[in-house]
């Protein structure tokens, strides 16, 4: 398994999250794709990095929730909302006990 894809064991009920570089100033944001029967998306926040600086990076930290039992794929892709093309993909395999 490469750095673009990842593992996450998770019991139902229970609340991952995932954090990834990102430069909203650019233009470019993380795009969340899954099986909403599977998981829920609870928050999306954007954490800059120290000093914050305009038009500097940090991190975006999005909250999952398990709701029910199974395994689903859960896609990041990183790119402008106008386009349909992306720069960055990422893949995690969340397996709910």
């Amino acid at each position: 398994m490469d750095d673009k894809e990842q593992n996450i064991t998770v019991r139902k009920g229970q609340e991952f999250t995932i954090t990834l570089d990102s430069n909203p100033t650019s233009g470019y944001i993380w795009v969340a794709a899954f099986n909403t029967y599977t998981i829920n998306v609870i928050s999306h926040d954007f954490q800059p990095t120290s000093p914050k600086l305009i038009g500097g990076s940090g991190k975006d930290v999005f909250t999952f929730k398990a709701i029910s039992s199974g395994t689903t794929v859960l896609k990041m892709v990183c790119k402008r909302s106008w386009e349909q093309r992306f720069v960055a993909e990422k893949n995690f395999f969340i397996h709910v006990m």
